[in-house]
């Protein structure tokens, strides 16, 4: 039985091009291949944190280009964070000066009202020529008693 594939030649649906699933998966980090459930009840912030580190991993040593975006992926789900912070930014060599890491940091799911971050939220350090976008997450903090209609 075959139970790695990453350097398998494979097609797409509808497409042409052959290409191992080591550089498909390289697109894209998933934050469920890092154990995050999606049930709005487990706290996934470890998960997170490992998908954030496989991200800069890319980044840095598997020869991606710094202008390539990276991807860092939600699919649907209520992601709970419990109340955790993430903080993405670039490696910073002895000098101080940014290093290696991608121009354009990209966190993605797919839309604002599947793939929902709950009890949480992300910092981006950024510096000149490298910029980070958000887009198709929905963010979510559920009311508790001690909350206020302020």
């Amino acid at each position: 039985m075959v139970t790695n594939l990453d350097k398998a030649g494979l097609v797409s649906f509808e497409t042409s091009t052959e290409r191992t699933l080591e550089d498909r998966f390289a697109e894209k980090v998933n934050v469920r291949d890092f154990g995050a459930k999606g049930d709005g009840v487990t706290d996934v912030s470890d998960a997170i944190k490992l998908a954030i580190d496989r991200c800069i991993d890319l980044w840095e040593s598997n020869g991606l280009e710094p202008s390539n975006p990276a991807v860092l992926y939600f699919p649907p789900g209520r992601y709970d964070c419990g109340n955790t912070q993430f903080t993405v930014k670039p490696s910073l060599s002895e000098g101080g000066l940014a290093r290696r890491g991608p121009a354009l940091t990209t966190i993605c799911g797919d839309g604002p009202a599947v793939s929902i971050i709950q009890n949480g939220g992300f910092l981006f350090w950024t510096t000149a020529g490298r910029n980070a976008e958000i887009f198709n997450l929905g963010f979510y903090r559920p009311r508790t008693g001690s909350d206020t209609d302020n």
